[in-house]
């Protein structure tokens, strides 16, 4: 038994046999060859059949003293941990149970190293600090240079049976672009409204950030390479704060559908509003509206119709009522056409590309009325051109510093709220993965999956990628490895 394995191990531990020695025969005299260490706290023991008992207190229970012996105490420690009677307790409570009945040396931190080392605790219990430090995406240098995408699903079914979204967000300017898909839409259809609603707009992107969806798997991409012929980058398997861009934008979505949805009979009727509404509000990280951010211009909205005119620094100006007083760049081009026309005849060694020469003002042959005119347009041209240019540089400047300081913002507050992990592992060492983000079909065959762990594995690293790890992960199990 376990008590006949203890009493035969005190043979073996020094301070054990000295105990037992001096109550088999106390006296001063068998007091004073005991360590010094056990002269001082003698009277905390006694002996009773043959077992070593231990009080801290006069007034407290009995405990049998565990002599030095490595198995031993993994062996008590496993029936107050791992049986199915202590259930897993932490150590706290692994501690308190097991120091009712049993003593030695150093005990709390003798279970604190088992508990921390038991490899069932450290797949079904949360980990303290689960994520590491935030690592944010590089910002984008421009608008639509760097994209994230995502679906909304579990809306009520439209009249054409639809009950998702789409959504496609620039990372820079902000703008949004939104489309109503079946829940059953499928990689080819995902691949046909990116190209519809993205690159028949914008151009293709740089990188597109996904949170590898199951509709963002390989058949996707392989459609967006038939379609356009070019490679796309990814964010990290399985890591959504790289999609961060996408995840607040569906949280405004579904509060404007909300707010929609007395108005309209079908939600998807009420989208472009959405995706305009959306598009047309100040953003918190860049301070402009992602329109302005865009096209240096504010859209007109039905409120102010017939009361100002387009401008390209996005303010509009007032109608005049002479028109003359606003210059119309437009009719540089006509005008100069005409006054080449006029020449004659025509010498082939002068003729120059269309406007150029005109624009540029490197005819010093040309005069009168008509070339005036053309001088005086080519200069207010000029003019305003450079002026929307510097316009446009400062706000593209303003922009890339306010979304670097928001991102420096964002990753401060995350780090300080619970992501202090900062493990690194080697190549070759072995880890355990969490599952939060993992398909059910992978973590577990328990039939509910509030019983699945909370981490599977272990597995072998492969490689490191920054503070990302390829792992050894079955090809079974259907999961990308990074």
């Amino acid at each position: 038994s376990l008590l006949d394995d203890v009493r035969s191990a005190y043979t073996k531990d020094a301070d054990a046999k000295q105990l037992l020695d001096y109550f088999a025969a106390p006296s001063d005299k068998s007091r004073q060859k005991l360590a010094k260490h056990l002269r001082a706290r003698v009277h905390r023991y006694r002996v009773h059949n043959g077992l070593l008992l231990y009080s801290a207190v006069d007034d407290n229970a009995d405990r049998i003293v565990v002599p030095d012996d490595h198995e031993l105490k993994l062996r008590i420690t496993y029936e107050y941990h791992d049986a199915p009677t202590s259930g897993h307790q932490g150590r706290e409570k692994t501690y308190l149970l097991l120091t009712r009945d049993f003593y030695w040396s150093h005990q709390c931190k003798w279970v604190r190293k088992y508990v921390r080392a038991c490899e069932v605790c450290q797949r079904v219990k949360p980990a303290p600090f689960s994520q590491a430090p935030l690592q944010s995406l590089p910002t984008p240098s421009e608008c639509w240079q760097s994209i994230s995408m995502d679906f909304v699903f579990g809306l009520k079914p439209d009249n054409k049976r639809r009950t998702g979204i789409v959504v496609f967000a620039d990372r820079f300017s902000k703008m949004v672009h939104l489309a109503a898909v079946p829940a059953e839409v499928t990689a080819k259809q995902t691949a046909r409204l990116f190209v519809d609603m993205v690159f028949r707009h914008h151009g293709m992107p740089i990188d597109i950030v996904s949170d590898r969806d199951p509709r963002f798997t390989v058949r996707f991409w392989q459609e967006v390479f038939e379609l356009l012929g070019t490679q796309l980058s990814m964010s990290t398997a399985d890591h959504p704060q790289t999609d961060g861009q996408t995840e607040r934008v569906n949280r405004v979505l579904v509060d404007a559908l909300k707010s929609y949805a007395h108005s309209f009979q079908y939600w998807s009727d009420c989208l472009p509003m959405a995706e305009f509404a959306i598009n047309n509000s100040v953003h918190v990280s860049t301070g402009h509206t992602p329109f302005y951010v865009n096209a240096m211009r504010h859209p007109r909205v039905p409120s102010v119709l017939g009361a100002v005119a387009p401008s390209l620094s996005g303010g509009g100006y007032p109608v005049s009522t002479k028109p003359n007083e606003h210059a119309d760049t437009s009719n540089i081009s006509a005008v100069t056409t005409r006054a080449r026309a006029a020449r004659s005849p025509i010498d082939e060694s002068t003729m120059s590309t269309p406007g150029v020469d005109t624009l540029n003002n490197n005819n010093p042959t040309q005069a009168g009325p008509v070339a005036n005119k053309i001088n005086g347009l080519n200069k207010e041209f000029n003019s305003k051109a450079m002026d929307f240019v510097q316009r446009r540089q400062a706000v593209i400047r303003f922009v890339q510093d306010a979304i670097a300081a928001s991102v420096d913002r964002q990753k401060l507050n995350a780090d300080n709220n619970g992501r202090g992990n900062t493990n690194e592992f080697k190549v070759g060492s072995l880890v355990l993965l969490a599952t939060q983000n993992l398909a059910k079909h992978a973590v577990s065959d328990f039939g509910a999956s509030k019983l699945a762990p909370r981490f599977i594995g272990p597995f072998t690293v492969l490689a490191k990628h920054g503070n990302a790890y390829t792992l050894d992960i079955p090809s079974s199990m259907r999961l990308h490895p990074t």
